[in-house]
């Protein structure tokens, strides 16, 4: 499984700044969600008003004591929340993007993703009675479309699955009896208590919200389609760079002939062609995998 904070790492490292390092210093002792007074264990490279991001914390620093190696901070700054830390914690000095910031972007991916087509598969199983007509969708509330029912032999040693061709999909069903708002309709006789295994496609949902989630089975998104997230998330964060030079009110912070205009329009286009790439890559592998629904519905 990837974490999100592989993920954060990968899409800093591999299209946000890949040939540029980040300044990083390290806690010297653990700290509390309250404490505004941090001690380092590096020499402070950092000055007033510089930021630091801590795991998926971002904190405002309003002054340095550099033969103390301390800084006086403002906590869970910038739409982040105060947290713990343990001592030689990771800080990073004001980086270009933070972890919070690539974990935000990283979300909105997603619903890009939903919005290309790109689906989500998965897989549950009931036991079968035939005294049940229908088996909910469980832990599904997007569900798309039916894939494959299969049920085992009643000698599970044997290994034998066979498909259901007769299988039936209600929609909108009652909750009363579908939790998942969706019910799977057997339409033959089977042997009480085989397995039923359903394979179904759904939209990727879920959001990122610690470095420790597992993106895979929080978003549903195969493991081979992890890399649209970074692409997806660079894109998003790269979107303003041209904005940002253009601003006639501020200083700019290199001459024009070494970041012309259309620079980042140019960086951003070879994102968007990439995204493009790999969508329809991940599209075309997707449909050559599952194919299309194999159920009637009513």
């Amino acid at each position: 499984m990837t974490s999100a904070s592989d993920l954060i790492s990968r899409t800093r490292n591999d299209y946000l700044s890949p040939s540029q390092s980040e300044r990083r210093n390290k806690l010297a002792a653990d700290i509390s969600a309250s404490d505004e007074l941090l001690s380092f264990a590096r020499p402070t490279n950092f000055g007033d008003g510089s930021k630091l991001s801590i795991g998926l914390e971002d904190i405002h620093v309003w002054s340095v004591d550099a033969v103390a190696k301390t800084a006086d901070v403002d906590r869970g700054e910038y739409g982040t929340v105060a947290t713990t830390a343990t001592a030689d914690a990771v800080v990073l000095v004001d980086p270009r993007y933070t972890n919070s910031q690539i974990l935000r972007a990283l979300n909105v991916a997603v619903s890009m993703l939903v919005s290309e087509g790109i689906v989500g598969v998965s897989t549950i199983e009931h036991t079968y009675s035939s005294s049940v007509a229908g088996y909910d969708v469980t832990g599904s509330t997007r569900f798309l479309d039916l894939l494959n029912v299969h049920w085992e032999s009643s000698d599970a040693t044997a290994k034998e699955w066979y498909r259901l061709p007769n299988v039936r999909v209600l929609r909108d069903a009652n909750v009363a009896d579908f939790a998942s708002g969706t019910g799977i309709f057997v339409g033959q006789t089977l042997p009480n208590d085989v397995t039923l295994r359903i394979s179904y496609t759904h939209e990727l949902t879920g959001t990122l919200s610690a470095l420790a989630d597992e993106v895979e089975t929080i978003t549903g998104l195969d493991p081979v389609a992890i890399d649209l997230l970074c692409i997806g998330a660079a894109l998003t964060l790269t979107a303003g760079k041209e904005v940002a030079l253009n601003e006639t009110d501020a200083a700019r912070p290199r001459r024009s002939s070494e970041v012309p205009a259309g620079a980042f329009s140019q960086a951003d286009s070879n994102l968007r062609a990439l995204w493009r790439a790999r969508v329809k890559s991940e599209r075309g592998r997707q449909k050559r995998k599952y194919g299309r629904t194999r159920a009637r519905e009513f």
